[in-house]
């Protein structure tokens, strides 16, 4: 209990302190009381308590405000002068080669694009990759004698290929012209095999990587009008291609027979020698396949072996026990001329004797036994080279999409 001087009294507390000794006279018989009261209290007084409650939460919210205005100007304000704020550090990153590409750590910032484009430009010719856009074969009209300045460029079985130049009114255009080869006597049989040639492979030069038909006619002489290829052929680079660029080579080259296999059509001969290429400015050369010319006559004569490359034939080409010719020989065909690609040999070497016994009764070694090609490939190459039909890929869109697997994982 606490008792105050009445000296230090304000006028309201002596105005209570005389109402509460009136009453306590009254209720304690006490005629009168002689001396002043001294006013007594238990506690503050409520109203008291409230108006400090009242003034002490606006004065609570005034700082509450008024710390997070400052927190807010220092954090805008904060670039113009120094932060406590801890400055993250910079990734390290190891500019050693790695020997092996595919073992470097993905940080997440290359796509595989980017790392098959890093191998490539580690490879002679630099930055090449594949091209944004593939060339197709001109879209002119020949006549056999407006052609110029015709050269050898090659020739197999019954034919001879030329360079030559059809002018233009936009200018020269370079054409490749096969024609049956004139020695002795021309035989109807190589005329009717030239121009079904032509008419097939007509149907099938709509796509990438299908060597292209300009045009074809019979005068004087049957003759075929092609987009010239000026790059060579497979044969000239077997081996030589970095891993990638050989992966992307061999789904195009998959990708141009898999379009004739959806159009009826079998190639039946496939080597390197008919996988040519074309150049283009800054990217890898794009492959396209030729020759479509022995697919019905090989049909015609499953067993002969006229105008076949034995280290590239299949074993039904060779022995009837095997089967008869027909799509699952172009995939048999195709995985020899990937393991030429990929090693820089055939599945089997050797002269042809021994090599068409080789190809019926020997496995060939895996591609990585005998070049520094991934082993992965090893499963997908041998795949296509099975002797029994049934053991190949059933359709060629399987090798296809193996080859691209591996192309995109990389």
């Amino acid at each position: 209990m606490a008792v105050r001087d009445a000296d230090a009294e304000t006028d309201g507390t002596r105005a209570v302190g005389a109402g509460a000794a009136v009453w306590v006279g009254a209720t304690a018989d006490v005629a009168a009381l002689t001396l002043p009261l001294q006013a007594v209290r238990v506690g503050p007084d409520p109203g008291t308590v409230a108006l400090y409650g009242v003034v002490a939460a606006v004065v609570g919210l005034a700082l509450g405000f008024g710390i997070g205005a400052l927190r807010t100007r220092g954090a805008v304000s904060a670039p113009d002068g120094p932060t406590s704020t801890p400055t993250p550090q910079e990734p390290t990153v190891d500019d050693t080669p790695s020997d092996d590409a595919r073992s470097t750590p993905d940080d997440g910032t290359a796509t595989r694009s980017d790392r098959r484009d890093s191998v490539a430009s580690s490879t002679p010719g630099g930055t090449k990759h594949p091209p944004s856009r593939i060339p197709r074969a001109p879209d002119v009209s020949v006549s056999d004698a407006d052609l110029t300045d015709e050269e050898p460029i090659g020739g197999g079985g019954n034919a001879d290929v030329t360079r030559a130049t059809l002018p233009t009114a936009t200018g020269d255009v370079p054409l490749a012209i096969k024609k049956p080869r004139l020695s002795g006597t021309l035989h109807s049989e190589a005329v009717e095999r030239l121009l079904a040639e032509a008419e097939t492979w007509d149907k099938l030069d709509d796509h990438d990587h299908v060597v292209g038909v300009v045009d074809y006619g019979a005068d004087p002489l049957p003759w075929i009008a092609m987009e010239y290829m000026d790059a060579g052929d497979l044969s000239d680079r077997a081996g030589d291609l970095s891993t990638p660029q050989a992966l992307w080579t061999a789904l195009g080259i998959t990708k141009g027979v898999r379009h004739a296999h959806r159009r009826g059509v079998a190639h039946l001969d496939l080597k390197p020698e008919n996988v040519l290429f074309r150049s283009v400015d800054g990217a890898w050369d794009v492959p396209k396949v030729a020759d479509w010319g022995l697919s019905k006559h090989l049909l015609d004569h499953s067993q002969s072996v006229e105008g076949l490359s034995p280290h590239y034939a299949a074993p039904e080409q060779f022995d009837a026990d095997y089967g008869s010719a027909d799509d699952r020989t172009d995939v048999y065909q195709l995985g020899a001329v990937c393991y030429r690609l990929f090693t820089g040999r055939p599945p089997f070497e050797g002269e042809s004797t021994r090599v068409m016994r080789a190809v019926l009764d020997e496995r060939p070694a895996p591609p990585s036994a005998v070049a520094d090609v991934p082993e992965a490939l090893d499963d997908v190459v041998l795949t296509a080279l099975a002797k029994e039909k049934g053991d190949r890929y059933d359709d060629i869109v399987y090798l296809r999409d193996d080859l691209q697997r591996l192309y995109e994982n990389w």
